[in-house]
């Protein structure tokens, strides 16, 4: 049976078809958070040889970091940071003992997602960085180490 489409979602003549403001809000609110879920996944069906959840404050331009990671060459880790509405974009980085970047995640958004395999034995931790907020707001870290 072919049914017509409501008349609410019916182009009009001469205007395109618009979808629902709040719908198209929150299918992109979902697909942003989708590497967030896949990396979360990954490491809890994998097992974690190490967790930390780091959460807190932070203004904007200023940077939180967490605690150091033993990890020997091949060894994976993944961070996933999250902040409330009142952010625009959160960054993470991953470094080495010397302060190196080794991983970064700095795409113009608040949830930021890193993955990163160990090239080399040693200490790493991750910076978390608000880059742009409105005031002062509440963040989130989530790291893993298998």
């Amino acid at each position: 049976m072919i049914t017509a489409r409501p008349a609410a979602v019916r182009p009009q003549p001469g205007r395109p078809a618009t979808r629902n403001r709040r719908t198209t809000m929150t299918l992109n609110h979902t697909l942003r958070r989708l590497p967030a879920t896949v990396a979360l996944v990954a490491a809890l069906i994998g097992g974690s040889a190490f967790a930390e959840r780091s959460e807190g404050w932070l203004r904007d331009g200023a940077s939180a970091y967490s605690e150091w990671i033993y990890l020997e060459r091949g060894d994976m880790v993944t961070a996933v940071g999250e902040c409330d509405w009142d952010c625009s974009d959160l960054d993470l980085y991953l470094l080495d003992e010397d302060g190196d970047v080794m991983d970064r995640d700095t795409a113009d958004d608040d949830i930021p997602v890193l993955a990163f395999m160990a090239r080399y034995d040693g200490w790493y931790r991750v910076r978390t960085h608000m880059a742009g907020c409105d005031g002062v707001c509440v963040y989130t870290t989530d790291i893993d180490a298998y």
